[in-house]
Formats: C-alpha cells, sequence, structure tokens
C-alpha cells in the first residue's frame, strides 16, 4: 500500500458530510466514494478526530432541532458521522445509530441521516433496523406514498 503526506491545501479535497450533500445533490457521488477509498487505502480515513461521547453531542443535535435551526443540526450530526465513519469507528456508528432519539429529530433531518449512512450500510448492521425506526418516524408527520418515496433510494 503506497502512504501519502496531504498538505493543508488539498486538505478541502478529502471526503466530509458537507461535499457529501454536495456531491449527493449534483450527481457526483461516485467521484466522492472515490476519493473516500484512496483517502482509507492511503491511512488518511484515520484521522485521528476528537469525537465526543454521542449522548453529549446529541444533545446538542436536539437542542439545535428544538431552537428551530435544522441546518445547524445537519450539519453537527453529520459532521460528527463523517468524523466516526473516515476513522473507519464503524462500531462506535453502529451504537450511535441505535442511541438516536427519531422522534426528537424533524422529518428532513431522519432522511439525511439515513442518505448520510447509506454508503457505509455494510459496516453498520444497526442501520436496517434505523431504517424501520425511520418509516415508523416519518408515517407521524407525512403521508405513506411519500414516505415511500422518500426512503426509496436511502434504505
Amino acid at each position: 500500500m503506497i502512504q501519502f503526506e496531504i498538505g493543508q491545501e488539498h486538505r478541502e479535497q478529502l471526503p466530509s458530510a458537507a461535499r457529501f450533500e454536495q456531491a449527493y445533490l449534483a450527481g457526483e457521488l461516485g467521484e466522492w466514494l472515490q476519493r473516500l477509498e484512496l483517502c482509507r487505502a492511503n491511512g488518511l480515513a484515520n484521522t485521528n478526530l476528537a469525537v465526543d461521547e454521542a449522548p453529549t453531542w446529541l444533545n446538542d443535535v436536539y437542542a439545535l432541532v428544538s431552537r428551530g435551526d435544522p441546518d445547524s443540526a445537519a450539519h453537527l450530526l453529520c459532521s460528527r458521522i463523517d468524523e466516526l465513519l473516515l476513522s473507519g469507528q464503524f462500531a462506535r456508528c453502529n451504537e450511535l445509530l441505535q442511541a438516536i432519539d427519531l422522534k426528537r429529530l424533524d422529518c428532513n433531518l431522519v432522511v439525511t441521516l439515513l442518505a448520510f449512512t447509506r454508503l457505509a450500510k455494510e459496516a453498520l448492521p444497526f442501520r436496517p433496523r434505523l431504517c424501520e425506526r425511520a418509516r415508523a418516524r416519518l408515517l407521524c408527520d407525512l403521508a405513506p406514498d411519500r414516505v415511500e418515496r422518500l426512503l426509496r433510494h436511502r434504505c
């Protein structure tokens, strides 16, 4: 395996939560995945980022949702999941998926969570159960046909 150093000027090209969403919306997910695999293959996925215990920052996510700031909540949630996945902490991410209280998230954030974890679904054994819980949560606020459309490519 070839290892290489990455300079600060290229660090913005590493896969991240924000770039995932941009790539997804632009239909460039394949390129994002290639960069992720390249980073993992070259040891860059283990970024040694400090990730707080889930309950601490999850409470911040819930507080942002309750204050009517779903964009900041989504950014925090996705950046923390991104840190876990990029550093190879799949077991910890799986624990997070079990611990998250979907009733405290708005529908958009539930769908964002599913979309963001979809790429790592093979490494997250709890994710199918998360999809079931998400379906039940979304059905509380949305029509069944809309829920099925939202979940079609995310579960």
